[in-house]
């Protein structure tokens, strides 16, 4: 259950920190997008240690049910042991573009879209959010829906 009025980061009892990998730094591996042995253990390990009210960095209660929902689908459809992603979270570790990925990260955006009920979104949109946190992404599709909602069936 989501926790009601304003949020506070002091109620996190221990700092979050975003997601990382020695190689997410790299432009080597932001172009390439190459599949690096120990990039899913390294980010499963760090996704395990997470505390439960992690939730709690979502700041506004609109982001947290948007993000909730992202999250639970990439969660669903990439296979991480759990949905405790952050603000913060590199999307591009959260969804490994790679170049020989076969369909994992393309299933995951058809399933965000469709999840969202957002037409498809252009190769472009997804590349771009490939640079962005998790927090950023939230964003950019919140203001998918808003130009979705506006536009006629």
């Amino acid at each position: 259950m989501l926790p009601v009025g304003p949020i506070e980061r002091n109620q996190i009892e221990q700092p979050v920190n975003p997601l990382s990998h020695d190689l997410s730094k790299s432009k080597l591996w932001r172009f390439l997008r190459l599949d690096f042995p120990g990039l899913e253990h390294s980010v499963e390990g760090q996704l395990l240690d997470r505390p439960e009210n992690y939730v709690e960095l979502w700041m506004s209660h609109t982001d947290r049910e948007l993000a909730l929902k992202i999250a639970g689908v990439i969660y669903r459809t990439y296979g991480w042991p759990n949905d405790r992603f952050i603000p913060e979270d590199p999307f591009d570790l959260l969804v490994p573009f790679r170049v020989f990925d076969g369909m994992g990260a393309l299933a995951v955006l058809i399933a965000i879209e469709e999840a969202l009920h957002l037409p498809q979104l252009p190769d472009a949109f997804w590349e771009e959010c490939a640079s962005r946190s998790l927090g950023d992404v939230v964003h950019l599709l919140a203001e998918q829906l808003t130009i979705s909602a506006g536009s006629p069936p």
